[in-house]
């Protein structure tokens, strides 16, 4: 392990700053909203430190190297408690996770509340991590390839599950390296003021708080700004988006990604015409899975490839499972590709995936803006009891354990989805 030295001061504000790992900044930020936590990646003679909230300036960690045992029970089962007196004090205690157990290709230092069962949580983190580890597909990579040279504005317009944010995720890395200063902007159930004055300034206009707060997304300094589905911007928003777009005095590059047909709603009135003709050019449409069906066998087979290596299990995909991949719709797309073959490889109990394991239509991805709190509760709940199933090789007693809950509730939540 690195010799890294650690700086205790936090800050109450719970900045994100950048990350180039892979891990998803809003997953990891919903799961640990009030924990400070570092996120570090291996690279050649040591870990770096990618991905940070709740801390003040550059801070580092010693015990990565002082107290070498620490890690026997971290590298066998891919979380360890951590000994510090400091944040002992202040009613935090730090954990460790890391992924993959055996190998520490990163490690997820996190404070938790005393108080907290932890059990939940750290489930949880290791579920983060394995649901984005297995990177850009081939096949999606060749994308980013079309329309890295396009110029700005550019609209991307994908279906729900197609790989969106993985996608434009690489186009920034890829375009202007790990360091970009970029910023999402989810316009969906904010008011026409609130969305000019985020945009354009009034700090007034500040609802979340936190750093750049009351400051307009302009005037931050970015290299980017990504408007997750602009067609929920407001017309008058819009107009005000193409009079920059054509003064070319914007220094910013924009990604404006829509889920729907921008000039059917410019024909109802319902989106500004001239805005959706400037966006027509510079468009990049990326397929549904069901129209790119000759890539769904290949995907399907490197899912499966990496699961293997992952959970050290060879479970084949059977004839008629393969069937019914290949004749299925996937109105999930991607990410319920990848939902549907995960769950089956867990959950299957011998050496082959059958039609029954793969459940088809239980992953459909929902939509980034639903606020459906029990419907996206579900859906964590279930693809947690699903890592645990794997951690502990279906061993109930250990699953509960590391849940916090009875083995009562485990087998009835796993009675619940289906997962018995």
């Amino acid at each position: 392990m690195s010799d890294v030295r650690r700086v205790p001061d936090r800050d109450t504000e719970c900045r994100i700053s950048d990350v180039s790992s892979g891990v998803s900044v809003a997953d990891l930020a919903a799961l640990l909203p009030d924990c400070p936590f570092t996120l570090f990646q291996r690279e050649a003679g040591g870990y770096r430190a990618v991905l940070r909230q709740g801390y003040v300036g550059s801070f580092e960690y010693t015990f990565l190297s002082e107290q070498p045992d620490l890690w026997a029970a971290a590298l066998a089962n891919g979380v360890v408690r951590v000994p510090d007196a400091r944040s002992s004090k202040q009613g935090f205690e730090v954990w460790v996770v890391v992924d993959p157990p055996g190998l520490a290709e990163r490690l997820l230092v996190v404070e938790l509340p005393a108080a907290v069962d932890p059990g939940f949580l750290l489930v949880a983190m290791l579920a983060t991590f394995r649901n984005v580890g297995s990177g850009l597909p081939p096949w999606m990579a060749s994308y980013v390839a079309d329309f890295s040279s396009r110029k700005s504005p550019l609209l991307i317009i994908a279906e729900a599950g197609s790989g969106l944010e993985e996608l434009i995720a690489e186009f920034l890395r890829k375009r202007f390296g790990p360091e970009v200063q970029a910023e999402y902007f989810q316009p969906g159930r904010l008011s026409a003021q609130i969305q000019m004055r985020e945009i354009f300034g009034d700090a007034a206009g500040a609802r979340l708080g936190g750093e750049g707060s009351g400051v307009p997304l302009l005037a931050r300094g970015l290299d980017v700004i990504v408007v997750q589905e602009v067609a929920d911007l407001d017309l008058a928003v819009q107009r005000r988006l193409m009079d920059l777009f054509v003064s070319d005095e914007h220094s910013v590059y924009w990604i404006l990604a829509t889920t729907r047909d921008l000039p059917s709603l410019a024909r109802a009135g319902l989106f500004s015409s001239a805005l959706a003709d400037l966006l027509k050019g510079g468009q990049f449409v990326l397929p549904p899975l069901r129209k790119a069906r000759d890539i769904i066998r290949v995907e399907g087979d490197r899912i499966l490839a990496d699961l293997q290596k992952r959970y050290n299990r060879q479970i084949e995909l059977g004839v008629a499972a393969r069937r019914a991949i290949e004749a299925y719709d996937w109105p999930g797309n991607w990410a319920e590709l990848r939902k549907t073959l995960e769950s089956a490889f867990l959950t299957a109990s011998g050496g082959e995936i059958s039609p029954e394991d793969l459940r088809l239509g239980q992953w459909v991805e929902p939509d980034s803006d639903d606020l459906n709190l029990r419907r996206r509760a579900r859906d964590l709940e279930k693809q947690i009891l699903l890592r645990a199933y794997a951690l502990h090789s279906g061993n109930q007693v250990q699953m509960a354990r590391a849940l916090g809950i009875s083995r009562g509730s485990l087998q009835y939540k796993m009675t619940k989805y289906g997962l018995q």
